[in-house]
């Protein structure tokens, strides 16, 4: 079986000596609905070039992790019998009609501008799409009123909340783009600029609630990794902490990433090319030399960077979160909450703590962000480092950036400093006497 990138992509030989492509999930989920399928592509035809299996498997996969993570939504109902990701349904009677919902939506997903995301994103876009086509499908685009989108989303938002926003994005990208997808102006489906009647409803959806690792808890979970011989574990959380890396970027690095004063990639969400001087921070320059060494004692010929310590193969996407869940767990354990430099508001008798259960992978990206922020650092020093782009930097700041005790109290150092008066003790200080 070939594993790249957590992919469960495996390959057989015919009697003509030709190989075939096959996703073969866990053992263990056979029972839960999923199965071994061969790959095919759009056009129904068997894959025979492992290029193109690796793509198809890569999407499929992510679907699989995603069930494997309790997303809502995920399953093998997503993967029909030729191994391929399943279209929307189309909705019954008209819903074929040029113009309609229903038909945008099918174009759209023909289309090349779909076939342009990232795999991880198009998986996300067919479930919103989905939802999209199921309420409107039989409907011509025109004859939805921006109220009747405003009260739709809404709607989404009290069922699902950290999907609201998404499912908003994705509607009103996917009516944008009919003027990339279609030739004439006068299709039926061209939805003109400025009369997308997704566009600009100025909803206020319920934003997710932003978590930032304080300090103290990403170093004891570091030294928990460190006490129960998953090294890996800590390496990957103090580079992640640092430099905000997406977890599908590092898991794909080669074993010599390290082996220059600077990491050089591009990202796999955004093809943004990022080039980072690790080598700079102490913290991180300790833990990766500290890896290289463990790979040449004991003699580890892995073709990626970032090794299991437990039988020395690369980490899978899965298999990394429910380490990486273990871990937590575990922390947890031993520190209920830790304090942090924002009101979290949970504890009544402290509103400047944050239950550790709160405490995930994804938001140790966040957290990059804000301690950057944090730092004074301007957006042009944030991007260099997340991989965001100009247009996205400014949203990206406003989601992901909490308002601190570190942004007020520099606020007022500034002004006090400014009005030639001298600054009192610090809080730390304060708390002591």
């Amino acid at each position: 079986m070939l594993s790249r990138s957590g992919l469960w992509l495996t390959k057989r030989q015919n009697h003509t000596g030709a190989y075939r492509y096959y996703f073969q999930p866990s053992r263990v989920d056979i029972s839960k609905g999923w199965k071994t399928v061969r790959l095919h592509d759009k056009q129904e035809l068997p894959i025979t070039v492992e290029e193109q299996a690796m793509v198809a498997c890569k999407e499929i996969a992510h679907i699989y992790l995603a069930w494997k993570q309790g997303r809502p939504g995920f399953g093998p109902h997503l993967i029909d019998e030729l191994g391929r990701v399943a279209r929307p349904a189309a909705p019954v009677g008209d819903a074929g009609e040029p113009g309609t919902i229903a038909a945008i939506v099918a174009d759209f997903m023909d289309s090349d501008e779909f076939d342009e995301l990232k795999p991880a994103t198009r998986n996300d876009y067919r479930l919103c799409l989905e939802a999209f086509a199921q309420k409107f499908g039989t409907r011509r685009w025109e004859s939805i009123s921006a109220k009747e989108a405003k009260m739709w989303i809404r709607e989404k938002a009290e069922t699902h909340p950290s999907m609201a926003h998404q499912w908003y994005r994705t509607c009103r990208a996917t009516l944008n783009k009919t003027r990339l997808i279609y030739d004439e102006r006068d299709h039926p489906g061209y939805v003109p600029e400025k009369l997308n009647p997704f566009d600009k409803l100025n909803i206020g959806l319920p934003k997710a609630k932003l978590i930032v690792w304080p300090l103290e808890a990403v170093t004891k979970m570091v030294e928990i990794a460190d006490e129960v011989g998953r090294p890996s574990l800590g390496d990957a959380i103090v580079m992640m902490a640092w430099l905000g890396v997406r977890r599908q970027d590092w898991l794909q690095w080669p074993a010599n990433i390290f082996d220059t004063p600077y990491l050089a990639w591009d990202t796999e969400k955004t093809d943004a090319p990022v080039t980072i001087p690790w080598s700079v921070v102490p913290e991180l320059r300790e833990r990766i030399e500290a890896a290289k060494l463990r790979r040449q004692t004991d003699n580890i010929r892995s073709t990626t960077f970032f090794v299991d310590d437990v039988g020395h193969r690369p980490w899978s996407s899965n298999r990394f979160f429910v380490a990486f869940g273990r871990l937590r767990a575990e922390l947890a354990r031993r520190h209920e909450s830790f304090a942090t430099k924002y009101a979290v508001k949970h504890y009544p008798s402290d509103p400047m703590r944050l239950p550790t259960e709160w405490l995930t992978m994804r938001v140790l990206r966040h957290t990059c962000i804000t301690a950057l922020h944090d730092a004074g650092c301007v957006r042009e020093q944030i991007r260099a480092i997340t991989g965001h782009t100009i247009a996205s930097i400014n949203e990206v700041l406003d989601r992901y950036t909490k308002l601190t005790a570190d942004q007020a109290g520099a606020a007022l150092a500034k002004r006090l400093a400014h009005e030639g008066r001298p600054q009192e003790s610090n809080v730390s200080a304060f708390v002591r006497r």
